[in-house]
């Protein structure tokens, strides 16, 4: 079933879906290296369980080559996608948003955003492969694999860098029932933590763990736990 799905040479690189509530059916194709080049992804929605598709966006071809993960704002038409920063510039890193649907798309953080994000700390950090998004409200969280995580409490005028959280590399962003998030990284297991304070700021990314604000209790092998941030 791929009709409208993609035209020409077809990308079977389906990496995401997502239910809407009103029941349409969001299709995430990421890039796909061949021999021609790299096949553009983007975005698809279907209406018809997927029978049939129609493309979302986004439009330009350097953000949808390498899309990662996307998910809802306050509404259907309210969509965020973000994008890896790839070899010869070909792909745009960041996070993107589209407030009617997928007619129009805005940039609202890219590498030039994390550069200033980590510079008051005096690190160089020009770049990430942004892998996940998590909203609600007027709160953003964005994870990638070099910079940890990036938030936003006013829906992405301003930015801070998480300090507190302990690992670079955040593949996914959840929220439990009990209300903390959950946050899986590639290489130190899961995170379970409270929504960061406000008042966070940029912080040295290592790609290793780094100390946690004390005090540290050990409980179990493989867990470790704190008043913010606990691994599993």
């Amino acid at each position: 079933k791929n009709t409208g799905l993609q035209t020409g040479n077809l990308n079977k690189h389906v990496y995401r879906l997502n239910l809407a509530p009103s029941g349409n059916l969001y299709a995430m194709i990421t890039g796909a290296n061949t021999t021609e080049g790299i096949l553009d992804g983007g975005i698809y929605v279907s209406s018809d369980g997927a029978e049939s598709w129609s493309f979302v966006g986004p439009h330009e071809s350097n953000l949808r080559k390498w899309v990662t993960s996307f998910t809802f704002g306050e509404s259907e038409q309210e969509i965020y996608c973000t994008t890896v920063t790839a070899w010869g510039n070909s792909s745009k890193g960041g996070l993107h948003r589209t407030l009617d649907g997928g007619r129009t798309w805005e940039t609202i953080f890219d590498d030039a955003a994390l550069k200033a994000c980590n510079a008051e700390d005096g690190v160089e950090m020009t770049y990430d492969h942004y892998m996940s998004v998590y909203v609600e409200g007027d709160f953003i969280m964005l994870g990638g694999t070099r910079s940890g995580c990036t938030f936003s409490y006013d829906r992405g005028k301003s930015w801070k860098s998480w300090t507190e959280f302990p690992f670079s590399s955040v593949q996914s962003i959840n929220k439990l029932s009990d209300g903390r998030l959950a946050l899986t990284s590639f290489g130190a297991g899961i995170f379970f933590t409270a929504f960061p304070p406000r008042s966070g700021h940029t912080a040295v990314r290592t790609g290793k763990l780094i100390a946690r604000p004390a005090p540290v209790q050990q409980t179990g092998a493989g867990r470790a736990v704190n008043s913010e941030v606990s691994e599993t």
